[in-house]
């Protein structure tokens, strides 16, 4: 019989007026049971609002997965320098 499960949960909080500073955290995972597989991932993130065409967003994603098969771990940093026109 196979199960599959998925859970999401995330948290966004911007501490100052306007939005000019933001932070996150994303968590996922996921599980089937048919290939005893288990898949999770956390991702913090930081969004700053330079000026009011210009952002730079900052994250990091760490996903572990495992199975009968093996295991993996991901590690992910990633930088945007945005503009809006």
């Amino acid at each position: 019989e196979r199960t599959q499960m998925l859970q999401y949960y995330a948290v966004n909080l911007s501490p100052f007026f306007g939005g000019e500073l933001q932070f996150g955290v994303t968590y996922n995972e996921s599980v089937v049971s048919e290939k005893n597989a288990r898949v999770r991932s956390l991702l913090p993130s930081l969004t700053w609002k330079i000026t009011r065409i210009s952002y730079l967003a900052v994250s990091y994603q760490a996903t572990q997965g495992k199975s009968d098969e093996g295991r993996t771990d991901t590690k992910l940093f990633s930088t945007n320098l945005g503009w809006y026109f």
